[in-house]
């Protein structure tokens, strides 16, 4: 694995809720979505900085066009590949906090919400409920973790794994060129760089987004719509997270709007006590032209870290495949699972 920083330290900044089975609402090329962004960056919730050209190029020639049909079996395909791995982590050793347990939206037109959720192809269970006083579309089917802890574990999981901390130059074929000289050479290559695989030529686009490790308190895991709020409850710490701002810059100023709405939402005065400022991209990348075979794994485009630096491309040189043994899944419908600590 060739990463010039700390392998993984780009997961931390996001929020760690994950929606297995809802995609649709996620489909930016919907002619419906600049209208609903613009909406976004009036509310000051969100804001366009810094850009690659060619995504919005890609973007334009994908908007208002339906993915290809088989692109959703592939989509499920990966959701439920991603959930066995999670879950057979968990009953491991359960060392980020993962819980199966529903993601509460407020702030939103829950009955509107409903009828979307129904035609969504990956058809997710739905519910509607009530969290901070007010009603909520409750989505059933979601987990939530810790990602600075799961990415703490998923390193311990890397044995056998060469670590090369250098930056990559470029990738030829089966070969990595190092900055400063010097060649890797490996069976395969795979690139999961997020945004900063532009520098490789793959048309990306920068959607940055904040987070923050707080010591504020939430009984549940829910998402203010409104506010633009994520709040996801652990054990040490609530996880709170905002903005999808298409900026590639070092101005990170609109963090403090994402504090100011955490106060909003979570009703204190001032701003949740030892809050940890983290941050970190959630990339454009080919979405609009997303396609079975060229689909990325899932939380790949989901960046973030303690630091904003701009790191070069992080490779992972693989001579092998491990096949993953599958385990029968034993989830009670409706129902929450405990796993051992």
């Amino acid at each position: 694995m060739v990463d010039q920083g700390d392998p993984g330290s780009w997961s931390r900044a996001a929020a760690g809720a994950l929606e297995f089975t809802r995609f649709d609402i996620n489909k930016i090329t919907v002619r419906s979505y600049p209208k609903k962004y613009l909406s976004m960056m009036l509310r000051g919730d969100a804001r366009i900085k810094k850009w690659d050209w060619r995504w919005i190029f890609e973007y334009v020639k994908k908007w208002g066009k339906e993915p290809p049909g088989d692109m959703w079996e592939a989509v499920k395909t990966l959701g439920e590949f991603s959930r066995r791995q999670y879950r057979s982590l968990a009953e491991a050793k359960n060392d980020f906090d993962y819980a199966e347990e529903p993601l509460y939206e407020v702030g939103i037109d829950v009955d509107a919400a409903l009828e979307e959720a129904r035609r969504d192809p990956l058809m997710p269970r739905v519910d509607v409920g009530e969290c901070c006083g007010k009603r909520a579309l409750v989505y059933l089917d979601a987990v939530k973790i810790s990602t600075d802890l799961a990415t703490e574990r998923l390193l311990k999981e890397l044995k056998g794994v060469q670590f090369v901390k250098r930056r990559a130059q470029e990738v030829a074929g089966n070969e990595v060129q190092l900055e400063g000289g010097g060649v890797l050479k490996a069976d395969a290559v795979v690139v999961a760089a997020g945004y900063w695989a532009r520098k490789l030529g793959v048309p990306v686009a920068p959607f940055k987004g904040y987070g923050f490790r707080t010591n504020a308190k939430s009984e549940k895991l829910f998402a203010d719509m409104s506010k633009g709020i994520f709040v996801v409850p652990l054990s040490r710490w609530t996880k709170v997270t905002g903005r999808f701002d298409l900026d590639g810059s070092d101005d990170h100023r609109p963090a403090q709007k994402v504090l100011q709405r955490a106060r909003e939402v979570l009703g204190v005065a001032k701003s949740p006590r030892g809050a940890r400022q983290l941050r970190g991209y959630r990339h454009g990348g080919r979405l609009p032209a997303l396609h079975p075979r060229r689909l990325p794994r899932r939380g790949q485009d989901r960046l973030g870290g303690r630091r904003h630096r701009r790191l070069p491309p992080r490779l992972d040189l693989r001579t092998r495949l491990r096949k993953t043994r599958r385990r029968p899944s034993t989830r009670q419908e409706g129902s929450r699972r405990a796993f051992r600590g």
